[in-house]
């Protein structure tokens, strides 16, 4: 932490480049900051001359005059030296060494009181420093998508500063794109290029020992980075350093961070970028990293470099038997160039003998060419370069044409087919694409020599395409195109859900309406419902709903009093779109119909009483409660518990007492539970005098 914070008094004038790159509104918004994070907006300002020992944070929502106080108690800078270090916490002082422990806490202090251009600079990097300077507030208490005004007053009421935001402007930030990690000796050194971003402040590093698992920031403090420099960052004071370096393209660079480890030790690494509201990233691409020693090790042995009988060049070599080898590379020059370029575009494995250059082309007759490799090892050094060898190209004869290729249609790929020549030097096929017919063709697959087919996957709906198939000998000579096969591809996707969506409630049906997005391929559509009785979604039409007509309606036999449709097309080739916006809309079950015509049927002989009633003849009832009043005591009681079946028009009571006299109701019952309006009164007992015989 000590070192790391030496080198913000180090970077004092690239800080200042970072206030007019980081935060561009200070100019517009009266020296304060104003920055939406996930729950909470973050105020930020520059302390004026006029500022007093403690400040408070008023705000206002857009559309409303009234200015309210924020703040519970007086932001302000700590009074103490106590105070200070709190703020700073244990950790900040990890680093330092006993001895020199209360200098450094006393030499901190003394900047902290003259609020010197260090401390002042820092508290844009470590949170606790700028709350102790009092120019920073959190303000929790807010609402989203709504337009905030802010002032910073003293406490005589004087403003100053202020500015506006909007609660759901929460900056999108994204780490580094690349990252790698390069070994040296007792250390790794990460590089990753940056892009300029509003408001980033800089780049945390994080590291573990495992590629899974959780990983712990690494660096002291936020790692800057300056527009059109390099920086590089290090835990060690011998390896600190700066170094400028002008960037081709203006706000892009290559930020540098030394980890200094012991030999041999193994890291993971991933970075994030800050922004000066205090979010963070998400992590970048990981990368592994290990110290080493400078140890190189010895160049390959090499063998030959010839030209095959049909033009490429193949590179022989003995392979290394050093046991820390990764892969080997191999690189080109002119006969008089200078420069070697590596090409190989992925590397060559460790017990691999052999390369061919394929890049040899008819414009290369007469041409020398020279090949060296280099050893890398497993710890990210590499050997010098082996000796040169050299060879001229020749004139040849392309091998023969693959023959027989054609291509059909699978699902939504495209296979290609083709007869295996007889040739036994074939070391791979190669497939090759155009959208034309005689020009343009891009390789898009390799396929061993026992097989004589390949699925192109990467293709799209509707779209033509072109086929030539050849095959690469031992040498990597390319054969003679083959004819051409060609395909149109079918358009296998899904339709697009139709919109505008309307269900309308009309007298005793439903209305449902859509504007579907017409295409070819559109055949139909279906519908599909729920209620509040039905909360899952059923389709209900029983034949598909024509493209040409997008409407549907159904009279519901239902007492539901909400209904809710969403649809979906079908293509011609039974492809079903994702359901459209749904619509709700009420509806008015007619009312339940009151029982007539109710009979009752007194017998001392089975000491019943039988109930009947005629049909109401509606088809949302779901069945019947029969109700008794006891004359005597004016006590009513349901008698079914289960309600009476909707088809059935009698009910038998079997719980009565000879002599007693009952009245008798009946209700309906729709499937929802709702009862209808009673009967009339039907009055009926059972004499407790036996009839005769």
């Amino acid at each position: 932490m000590e070192i790391a914070f030496k080198r913000i008094l180090q970077l004092t004038g690239i800080l200042l480049i970072l206030w007019g790159t980081a935060f561009p509104l200070l100019a517009e918004t009266g020296k304060m900051v104003a920055s939406p994070a996930k729950d909470y907006i973050f105020l930020r300002w520059e302390r004026a001359k006029e500022q007093t020992d403690s400040v408070d944070i008023y705000r206002k929502m857009a559309g409303n005059e009234k200015w309210i106080k924020i703040n519970d108690k007086p932001v302000r800078k700590v009074q103490n030296r106590a105070a200070f270090l709190k703020s700073l916490g244990e950790d900040y002082f990890k680093d330092t060494a006993p001895e020199q422990l209360e200098t450094k806490k006393n030499d901190l202090y003394d900047q902290f009181l003259n609020e010197s251009t260090a401390i002042r600079f820092a508290s844009f990097y470590y949170y606790p420093l700028a709350e102790a300077l009092g120019i920073v507030y959190k303000d929790k208490h807010i609402k989203p998508k709504t337009e905030y005004h802010y002032e910073v007053r003293s406490t005589d009421g004087k403003i100053i500063a202020s500015t506006s935001v909007f609660s759901s402007d929460i900056p999108q930030i994204s780490p580094p794109a690349e990252l790698k990690a390069e070994s040296a000796k007792e250390m790794i050194v990460l590089k990753f290029p940056v892009t300029k971003q509003q408001g980033i402040l800089g780049y945390n590093v994080y590291r573990n020992e495992k590629e899974q698992g959780e990983y712990k920031k690494i660096n002291p403090l936020i790692i800057a980075y300056a527009e059109s420099e390099e920086i590089s960052d290090s835990s060690d004071s011998d390896t600190s350093k700066k170094k400028k370096k002008k960037q081709d393209n203006p706000g892009r660079g290559i930020v540098t961070y030394q980890d200094q480890v012991q030999e041999g030790q193994e890291f993971w690494y991933t970075v994030t970028s800050v922004h000066f509201s205090g979010l963070e990233s998400e992590f970048s691409k990981k990368a592994k990293g290990i110290a080493i020693s400078k140890d190189r090790p010895t160049p390959l042995f090499m063998i030959a470099a010839e030209q095959s009988n049909e033009g490429g060049v193949l590179i022989r070599w003995k392979p290394s038997e050093g046991g820390n080898v990764a892969y080997y590379d191999v690189y080109k020059a002119g006969l008089n160039e200078k420069t070697f370029i590596k090409i190989n575009n992925t590397p060559i494995p460790k017990n691999a003998d052999r390369f061919v250059d394929i890049n040899i082309s008819e414009n290369d007759i007469g041409k020398s060419f020279w090949y060296k490799t280099k050893i890398m090892t497993k710890t990210g050094v590499e050997s010098d370069y082996s000796i040169a060898m050299s060879v001229a190209i020749k004139p040849l004869n392309k091998p023969p044409a693959v023959t027989g290729v054609t291509a059909k249609l699978e699902e939504e790929f495209v296979k290609i087919i083709w007869q295996s020549p007889i040739h036994e030097r074939i070391d791979r096929y190669e497939v090759f694409r155009s959208l034309t017919q005689n020009e343009g063709y891009v390789s898009i697959g390799h396929i061993e020599p026992n097989q004589n087919s390949f699925i192109d996957k990467d293709v799209k709906p509707g779209t033509t395409y072109h086929y030539r198939v050849h095959y690469r000998d031992d040498y990597g000579n390319l054969s003679k195109p083959s004819e051409v096969a060609a395909i149109t591809t079918e358009d296998y996707r899904p339709p697009v859900a139709p919109v505008m969506v309307k269900a309308t409630a009309q007298q005793n049906k439903v209305l449902v309406s859509w504007k579907p997005v017409v295409t070819s391929e559109l055949a139909s559509f279906n519908v599909y419902r729920k209620t509040n009785l039905q909360p899952k979604f059923e389709k209900v039409n029983a034949q598909p709903v024509a493209a040409s007509n997008p409407i549907f309606s159904e009279v519901l036999d239902t007492d539901a009093e909400e209904v809710e449709y969403y649809v979906v097309a079908v293509s011609k080739k039974g492809k079903v779109s994702g359901p459209s916006l749904s619509s709700k809309t009420s509806i008015f079950p007619p009312p339940l119909p009151v029982v007539k015509n109710l009979q009752a049927y007194p017998s001392s002989v089975d000491l019943n009483i039988t109930i009947t009633w005629t049909n109401p003849k509606q088809n949302t009832i779901a069945g019947y409660k029969v109700f008794r009043r006891d004359i005597e005591t004016g006590k009513t009681e349901v008698l079914n518990t289960e309600p009476v079946e909707a088809d059935v028009f009698s009910f038998s009571d079997n719980t009565i007492t000879a002599g007693k006299k009952y009245l008798y109701t009946v209700r309906t019952i729709s499937r929802s539970g709702k009862l209808g309006n009673p009967s009339a009164e039907v009055q009926a007992y059972v004499s407790n005098q036996p009839q005769s015989e």
